[in-house]
């Protein structure tokens, strides 16, 4: 099992989550062990895991779901994957992309990235995609989370440039879309909407390849 019993408040964090979210505070491990070590392991055998589980002989679809949580008084970049009807690895990836500005991080109504936060997590989103591909599983569609819901247009035209150092090629085709709800939106008192988005369907057609 990849995944582990909810702990963090914004989200049900896998065992790569617990490992950063409390063994990074106790001191059992360090931020470079952490990022160095647990994180490539953790995500090798994620995507193992999940290229298994689908099809063989189809285009493995999948969507990417980004957070920016509060951690260790910054900003971290969270990113679930989401395959199959339902299926996720959670917190497949966590990347500090701000070591300050925690405080506004999960604020209402929805989180608020900071601006250097803004301009490294659209990268890592892209170049989470490009290892993704590595392991034959193709990102078809890009949730917006907490933080990033009002930065849906500068992530999605930034994957679909490309990266200008590099780092990841451009993405065709993506879906990308805002989250309808947040942890900090739910913690301020305000329900999930009972009905998916257009968008957030439209992502989930694309996911189980239904559509066009």
């Amino acid at each position: 099992d990849l995944n582990c019993v909810p702990y963090y408040k914004n989200s049900e964090v896998s065992v790569w989550g617990y490992m950063l979210t409390a063994g990074v505070p106790l001191g059992w491990i360090d931020w470079k062990r952490a990022s160095m070590i647990y994180g490539p392991t953790r995500f090798r055998a994620a995507a193992e895991h999940v290229a298994a589980a689908l099809q063989e002989g189809e285009r493995k679809r999948v969507e990417v779901r980004a957070s920016l949580v509060p951690f260790q008084g910054g900003q971290c970049l969270m990113l679930t994957l989401v395959y199959g009807l339902s299926d996720e690895v959670q917190c497949m990836d966590f990347q500090m992309v701000d070591n300050r500005n925690a405080d506004i991080c999960d604020r209402p109504p929805n989180g608020h990235a900071s601006p250097k936060a803004l301009e490294h997590a659209p990268i890592r989103i892209g170049v989470f995609i490009e290892e993704l591909a590595d392991y034959g599983l193709a990102a078809v569609a890009v949730m917006c989370g907490q933080g990033l819901t009002e930065h849906v247009a500068l992530v999605e035209r930034q994957l679909k440039q490309g990266c200008p150092q590099g780092m990841h090629p451009p993405f065709e085709g993506l879906v990308v879309y805002a989250a309808a709800s947040t942890a900090a939106s739910e913690d301020s008192g305000v329900a999930p909407p009972l009905l998916s988005s257009p968008a957030a369907m439209a992502a989930t057609m694309a996911r189980l390849g239904l559509g066009p």
